[in-house]
């Protein structure tokens, strides 16, 4: 049904699916940019930022009277 979708055999869409794939790092290939990456040091402590966050999305609705 994809392959027909996309106007292809299913030979074609099959091979370009495995393209795709083999394109992909592998997962010691992924785990090994992290390892190489170093320590992340945040600017602020993750509580502010969250609580920052919060509070630009906070509407405050007068009270009635």
């Amino acid at each position: 049904m994809r392959a027909a979708q996309k106007g292809l055999s299913r030979s074609d869409y099959l091979l370009q699916e495995m393209a795709k794939v083999a394109a992909r790092p592998t997962l010691e290939e992924v785990i090994a940019e992290i390892k190489g990456d170093g320590a992340v040091r945040p600017s602020e402590d993750s509580w502010v930022a969250v609580r920052a966050e919060r509070d630009s999305r906070l509407i405050v609705v007068p009270h009635l009277r």
